[in-house]
């Protein structure tokens, strides 16, 4: 039974700027209505070849820097946290945030400089700011994101993801109950942050799945909106693969297949069917 008033959630498209495929896909999706935020990683060169297309949905989408500190090139000098040039894997710089041992200076200058990178192409503040491989979230990490966003000049300033839900949420999701719990421990904390420096975050938090290909996304997709409520917000990585895709990251075909599904005629009537409607964070 459909729900007499559809629950607004946030669908966001991450890592706009990856690739120039990725980019086309989330463009595609956009245009058809069928995201309602992009997240983008201003380092990269995809994002200032496409910038421009993604500044037309001003207004319809929530755009925000998907902050990147992990397996890329930085935008700026990191002789610490990434000496050679490029970026730590998630797992180091977890281990680095663990240990109280991140270079905090490096990384205020990094976020500083991939926000101002989206305020040059974009021509204004981000709607949001949430991290690649959840980076936003880390020890350490979230605090220096959390002072960065509240100094922020803007008369609303960007709310910030944060990536946890309820117990019986995640629990009745079913998909990926272990890494939406393991992701979700760190969300705690950030919320705590924000809330302290006045900022916003969305109220729930889901998209977990098998990326190894043995799951369809088409399945998996409804189950995300189960247990949705007002301001949660879903995750997804649709894209066209490309060979520039594929030399940056390891999830690509699954990319196409989400691609596929969201712009296919079955994605409006299963938002309907669920209850839901695409909404942005702050309505209009």
């Amino acid at each position: 039974m459909m729900r007499a008033d559809p629950v607004p959630v946030i669908v966001c498209a991450d890592d706009f700027g990856l690739s120039r495929g990725v980019n086309a896909g989330i463009l595609e999706l956009a245009e058809a209505g069928r995201i309602s935020a992009a997240g983008c990683m201003t380092g990269l060169p995809a994002f200032g070849a496409d910038a421009g297309r993604l500044k037309t949905f001003q207004g319809r989408l929530d755009l925000g820097v998907h902050l990147t500190l992990t397996d890329q090139e930085p935008l700026t000098s990191m002789p610490v946290l990434a000496p050679a040039g490029k970026l730590p894997s998630l797992g180091t710089l977890l281990k680095l945030g663990l240990a109280g041992r991140l270079p905090e200076d490096e990384i205020e200058r990094e976020i500083s400089a991939q926000i101002d990178r989206f305020a040059e192409q974009i021509g204004r503040l981000p709607d949001f700011v949430d991290g690649h491989q959840h980076v936003q979230q880390l020890p350490g990490i979230n605090r220096i994101c959390v002072d960065i966003v509240a100094r922020l000049d803007a008369p609303e300033r960007p709310y910030i993801r944060a990536c946890n839900d309820r117990l019986s949420a995640v629990l009745r999701r079913g998909r990926s109950v272990g890494r939406a719990l393991a992701v979700g421990m760190f969300g705690h904390g950030l919320r705590r942050c924000a809330k302290r420096h006045g900022l916003q975050t969305n109220s729930g938090f889901s998209g977990f799945y098998d990326y190894s290909g043995a799951v369809d996304f088409a399945d998996a997709f409804p189950d995300f909106l189960t247990a949705a409520v007002p301001g949660t917000l879903v995750f997804c990585h649709p894209g066209r693969s490309d060979a520039e895709l594929a030399e940056r990251d390891s999830l690509t075909v699954q990319r196409d297949r989400e691609l596929a599904f969201m712009a296919g005629p079955a994605f409006p009537d299963l938002l309907a069917k669920a209850g839901v409607r695409l909404a942005r964070f702050r309505p209009d």
